[in-house]
């Protein structure tokens, strides 16, 4: 802020003497996020008016300065809340305040021409760099013309903001809390003389309190939930809770942060920890479950530095301290292994299955993979993966390691390399083919990265990339698939388990999950699943709605394991 602006001369404020910039040398220029003061600041852009309260200053990604020829745009933008100061055409003065006052600036119609949207940096390398660049001066502030390729509105904008604000985490976590769940669990913490074991729990649904390096991303204590069952036959259970990430200097805080609200979404007596329900096929089972508190889907091993705090991503300590205790409890051979985990556990799944079905023995192992597909906006996924310290998890092998320190390394890569090593096992995902949560989080990983144009996405376009990865893996033969018609964000964590079908949630015209499910970690005859008429994922849909449609690959793969139970028959 604090920023003079006229004609074809930036000033920006910095710690060091003001600089001049006007050359085409120099069209692009961060001011250190250091160098931004602490200021309160509502401004109204496209119609919609936002505030931010005390922004510190590193909580700012730092500002642009943009020269269009001998326009200029001046952008500060997403650090905890979006805001957005635009001259386009008449030289224009505009001064930062450090009162909390109104600034109102009219954007005079403009046409912006492709060959200068183009220089905006954060489009570099993408395949549509002129439609990404146009659309990212869009949601910055910048005025569209009539003829725009792409066009964003008011509800665009307030979307960018609300994810900024955690709105809708708040929300979704809000709405899966239990607040009795505390009450249901015994305790135990682990010490020299005190281990524990399964034996001592005496059955009852208890949180066993590591110690060592296990934190939360609050550093507050960590604890893994084990709900006692058989000693034969248990299940790895990786908890969800959103993620939170740094990207170009934004910070993103969308994940649980504390074990009492941990606790509170671990879905204790619901879905497959639903003791009650006979319906249920892990009603006898042991459950461990990893809670999450770590914003790293498990995977994490890094202590960050954010908004003038230090928050450790421990995910992986505080899982490894689970499986160190189920390999302590469960020394003999299992009869049925499960590896299995709900939306951002779901990514944690399949980082640790590999591992998890290389070093815990089991006549059956089977990953259970419930509403996270793994798609992520193009060039974010191993940037993230790298910065929550994944690259050196012992939980990966060493070439796994080395792509990820190099910024090549995916879940889905993971998950591949588990469906290879492990031709006996079976791989399952459950996914809703327009997962509501899963959609927004990509929408906030491609607004972290300022990739505008994958911010814009829609369930159509979300629903045929998730198409892609699947059919993917669906190459290996022991991958099945079950697509959920609709939006719904998790499964096995609630009672929905028992009422959802194909078709969708409380829809009975379809094949049952719970059922499917039973038939999977038995090893009988199961199909993958899809409710829909076959289509290609590069064309439309049918009956008017894009999306309700089935993968025509999927067709193919049906075949095979119609075949394939014949054979077994």
């Amino acid at each position: 802020l604090h920023s003079v602006i006229a004609k074809s001369t930036v000033y920006s404020h910095q710690t060091e003497e003001p600089r001049l910039s006007t050359s085409e040398s120099d069209l692009h220029h961060r001011t250190p996020k250091s160098a931004l003061p602490n200021t309160n600041l509502s401004v109204s852009f496209l119609g919609a008016t936002t505030a931010t309260t005390s922004a510190a200053a590193p909580a700012v990604a730092g500002h642009y300065f943009l020269l269009v020829k001998a326009n200029i745009t001046c952008i500060l933008i997403m650090g905890r809340l979006t805001a957005v100061l635009t001259a386009l055409a008449a030289p224009s003065l505009v001064h930062g305040s450090s009162n909390a006052a109104d600034i109102s600036l009219s954007v005079p119609e403009s046409t912006l021409q492709e060959a200068d949207l183009v220089l905006d940096d954060e489009c570099a390398g993408d395949d549509s760099s002129e439609e990404c660049a146009f659309v990212a001066l869009q949601l910055r502030g910048a005025s569209a013309s009539a003829a725009a390729a792409v066009t964003l509105d008011q509800s665009d904008v307030a979307a960018a903001e609300a994810f900024l604000r955690e709105e809708h985490w708040r929300a979704w976590q809000a709405a899966h809390e239990d607040p009795t769940a505390a009450a249901q669990y015994s305790e135990c913490k682990m010490s020299s003389n005190n281990t524990c074991d399964l034996k001592s729990l005496d059955g009852k649904p208890t949180l066993v309190y590591p110690g060592g390096e296990t934190t939360c991303i609050d550093s507050g204590e960590y604890a893994f939930a084990v709900n006692p069952g058989d000693t034969d036959k248990l299940v790895i259970f990786f908890e969800g809770g959103g993620a939170c990430w740094e990207a170009k200097g934004n910070i993103v805080l969308q994940c649980t942060d504390t074990l009492p609200k941990a606790i509170a979404t671990s879905g204790l007596g619901a879905g497959i920890q639903n003791r009650k329900n006979e319906k249920n096929p892990f009603r006898s089972y042991t459950i461990v479950e990893p809670l999450y508190c770590s914003g790293d889907a498990h995977m994490g091993n890094a202590i960050r530095d954010w908004n003038g705090q230090k928050m450790p991503q421990k995910g992986y300590l505080n899982a490894q301290a689970a499986v160190d205790w189920v390999k302590a409890n469960f020394p003999n051979k299992l009869q049925n292994l499960v590896v299995s985990g709900f939306s951002a556990g779901a990514l944690g799944t399949v980082g640790w299955v590999n591992h998890l079905f290389d070093t815990i023995p089991a006549e059956s192992q089977v990953m259970l993979v419930d509403s996270y597909a793994g798609v992520f906006p193009p060039h974010t996924e191993p940037p993230i993966l790298k910065d929550w310290g994944t690259c050196t998890a012992p939980i990966f092998a060493e070439q796994q390691q080395q792509q990820c320190l190099e910024g090549r390394f995916t879940i889905k890569e993971a998950a591949e390399v588990a469906l290879e090593n492990h031709p006996e096992a079976t791989f399952a995902y459950i996914q809703s083919k327009v997962d509501g949560s899963q959609i927004w989080f990509y929408k906030g990983v491609a607004m972290s990265y300022f990739a505008m144009n994958e911010a814009i996405i829609d369930e159509n376009q979300f629903y045929r990339k998730s198409l892609h990865l699947m059919m993917d893996l669906a190459e290996y033969a022991n991958f099945k698939l079950f697509l959920v018609s609709g939006n719904q964000h998790c499964f096995t964590d609630s009672d929905v388990f028992f009422t959802s079908t194909s078709a969708g949630v409380n829809d009975t015209s379809g094949v049952p999950i719970d059922k499917w499910v039973a038939k999977v970690i038995n090893h009988e005859p199961a199909q993958s699943v899809c409710y829909g008429v076959f289509a290609s994922a590069t064309g439309g849909g049918s009956d008017g709605a894009d999306f309700d449609f089935c993968d025509i690959r999927l067709a193919a793969r049906l075949k095979d394991d119609e075949a394939k139970e014949e054979e077994e028959e």
